[in-house]
């Protein structure tokens, strides 16, 4: 969609697809992003939750749009220079002022990006997202356990595995699609995914994850097994060359399958060591139990995404 701004500026946003990556890419890789939201396998994969299209009239720098249905629209923070962000920022707020009629939003906004438009001399008001703040951590940290902060998280795994004594946990491979599939329908049994729209989405989300795993795109991920009985898997993408991404992660909810997820987290963490430094479990959705879980592995960081809005 072309819109033409004051100064004669025409702004032109089109739907993220695969031809897109190495240009998204190359940005991710110079500005060190760390939101696992950005990543172009997530945006591709989930484009149901982002709905994702890049202004195409930039060229030495990203920005990227979300208008996904039944969501109000917002812009990513733009990926570019400090010296290009007063008028970058200028032209996304007259863009979405013009097709929206609405102020300007900018969602999954970190405390580095905020302290940025406040030295622009925005106005801005700021909402505070609890729930889509992610969970990040040092690989290290998850694939050796050690440290008197891992140690309940290492007494769970060997645990696990004294029970468990056929545990193993191998790479994903293309031809897992049909098991994964399966084990994640079984998992939906008892999580009633089908009134759950987000929970059914993700299973499309999965099919395209197999489809981009199998065109080489950087997706990879790890099953566990106890003997021949599928208990879990692990399924993500490299950011860029600093961080890992976990996308979709389920575990066997038999009670005899407790501390499931702790060899999982330890196990994917270990089949990244020595490429990534970080690993990103995303965000908590304002899950009780789920931030409970992520904060007691004992975060590195925790990355503020709130929602910013500049009138």
């Amino acid at each position: 969609m072309f819109i033409i701004l004051e100064g004669g500026v025409t702004i032109n946003f089109s739907k993220l697809d695969l031809q897109d990556y190495n240009f998204v890419q190359k940005f991710l890789e110079e500005y060190e992003v760390i939101n696992s939201k950005m990543s172009f396998v997530n945006l591709y994969a989930y484009e149901h939750f982002h709905g994702p299209s890049i202004g195409r009239n930039y060229t030495d720098k990203l920005v990227i749009l979300s208008n996904p249905e039944e969501v109000e629209p917002a812009f990513f923070p733009p990926l570019c220079k400090m010296d290009e962000l007063e008028k970058t920022i200028n032209e996304m707020k007259n863009y979405y002022s013009s097709r929206f009629g609405k102020t300007m939003k900018i969602k999954e906004c970190g405390e580095d990006f905020i302290e940025k438009i406040k030295k622009c001399g925005f106005s801005f008001t700021r909402e505070k997202v609890r729930e889509q703040w992610e969970y990040i951590y040092r690989v290290e940290d998850l694939a050796d356990l050690s440290g008197r902060e891992m140690h309940k998280k290492k007494n769970r795994a060997n645990k696990f595995e004294r029970e468990h004594p056929n545990y193993v946990f191998r790479e994903m491979k293309d031809d897992d699609k049909s098991r994964v599939l399966e084990f994640y329908d079984y998992w939906c049994t008892f999580r009633n995914c089908e009134e759950d729209k987000n929970l059914a989405y993700e299973r499309k989300a999965l099919e395209t994850l197999f489809v981009l795993k199998k065109m080489d795109y950087p997706v990879e991920g790890g099953i566990g097994f106890d003997g021949d009985r599928m208990v879990g898997y692990v399924l993500g993408t490299e950011l860029n060359s600093k961080v890992f991404v976990v996308l979709s992660e389920k575990g066997e909810l038999d009670k005899e399958y407790e501390g499931v997820y702790s060899v999982l987290n330890r196990d994917i963490a270990r089949q990244i060591l020595g490429r990534c430094d970080l690993l990103n479990l995303q965000q908590d959705l304002g899950i009780e139990g789920l931030r409970k879980s992520k904060l007691s592995w004992k975060p590195e960081l925790l990355l503020v995404c709130d929602v910013v809005c500049i009138p």
